[in-house]
Order: C-alpha cells, then structure tokens, then sequence
C-alpha cells in the first residue's frame, strides 16, 4: 500500500498550537568562519496568548542564564580570593 504525502504549502506552522507563523524578519549574513552565507529567519505566532507564552519562556530563559553567568564569576572571585588568602 503506498501512502501519498499532502502537497505542503509554503506556509509554517507554530509547533505549540498549530497556528500560522508570521514571519517578522530575515537576515542573511556572511559569517568569517563560513564559506557560503548564513540566513537567519525570525517568526512569531499568529496566536497572541502562544507567543506571549513563548516570549515568557524566553524572558525567564535569558533571565536564568544570566544569573547562571554571575555565579559562575562569583565563584571564581571566591576561589581566587581563596587562593590568594593561603599565600
């Protein structure tokens, strides 16, 4: 039995709710450690309160890396400060 695939249309479609992606912008770029150019594609969702969940998740992403990154320099501060307290 052979199984036909639908024709796909060129639209995208959001993973979380299967509303339409709008796309907000594109840049192409040529990056120095890459011979052929890289396009980056930006999307947002058709559906309001799925993207304002996405951006939510975002935020708190973004949010958490950037207190992950203070850590780490504060750790670093005490080891050194350690280090130097022995001497």
């Amino acid at each position: 039995m052979t199984q036909t695939s639908p024709v796909s249309d060129s639209k995208i479609y959001c993973n979380r709710c299967q509303s339409e992606l709008v796309q907000v912008s594109q840049v192409v770029e040529l990056l120095s450690n890459y011979k052929t150019p890289t396009t980056t594609t930006k999307f947002r969702c058709s559906n309001d309160e799925c993207q304002n969940e996405a951006d939510r998740k975002m935020a708190e992403a973004v949010m958490r890396r950037e207190q992950q990154i203070k850590a780490k320099a504060q750790r670093t501060e005490q080891r050194a400060e350690q280090k130097l307290a022995k001497i």
